[in-house]
C-alpha cells in the first residue's frame, strides 16, 4: 500500500508558523487596531445622544480617541476613552462618569439623570468590531496557509 503525502511536509511548515506567537500576535493587534474606530465612534455618538440637553459644547465627545493596540498577560487591547481637559481644568474622564453615573444635586440627596453610556456604546459596536476582527485573523491565517 503506498500513500502520497507530497504536501504534508509544507502542511506542516505552514502549521508551525501559523502556531508561532508572534504572528498571532501582530494578526490580533492588526484585528483590534481596525475595530477600534468603530466603537470611538459609538462611544461619540452616545455621549452625544446623552450631553445634547442644551448645555453640551461637544468637547467631550471630541476628546474621545483610541489607543493603539497592545498586548499583555491576558491578550491584546485598546482603550477607547476621553483624553485631556477643558479650559477650567475638568478632565474628560470625570465629565464621561458623571455623565454616566450621575452627580449629586446641591442641597438634596437626588441624582441628576444618568444613563450606561459606555455599556450601550460597547453593545452598539459590539457585532461590527466582532466582524472585522474575525476578519482580519481570518485574512492572517490564510495568508499562512497560502490560500
Amino acid at each position: 500500500m503506498r500513500m502520497d503525502v507530497s504536501g504534508l511536509d509544507e502542511f506542516l511548515k505552514s502549521l508551525e508558523e501559523a502556531t508561532k506567537k508572534e504572528n498571532m500576535v501582530n494578526a490580533c493587534i492588526k484585528a483590534v487596531n481596525k475595530a477600534a474606530p468603530i466603537l470611538k465612534k459609538s462611544l461619540e455618538a452616545e455621549i452625544h445622544k446623552a450631553a445634547d440637553r442644551g448645555y453640551a459644547t461637544g468637547a467631550l465627545e471630541h476628546s474621545i480617541s483610541a489607543r493603539k493596540a497592545e498586548e499583555n498577560e491576558y491578550g491584546v487591547f485598546s482603550v477607547v476613552g476621553p483624553v485631556g481637559a477643558d479650559d477650567r481644568g475638568v478632565e474628560n474622564t470625570d465629565k464621561l462618569l458623571w455623565l454616566e453615573n450621575g452627580t449629586m444635586r446641591e442641597g438634596s440627596n437626588l441624582m441628576r439623570r444618568a444613563g450606561p453610556i459606555r455599556h450601550r456604546a460597547v453593545w452598539a459596536a459590539r457585532d461590527k468590531c466582532e466582524a472585522i476582527m474575525e476578519q482580519e485573523i481570518t485574512g492572517s491565517i490564510d495568508m499562512i496557509f497560502g490560500d
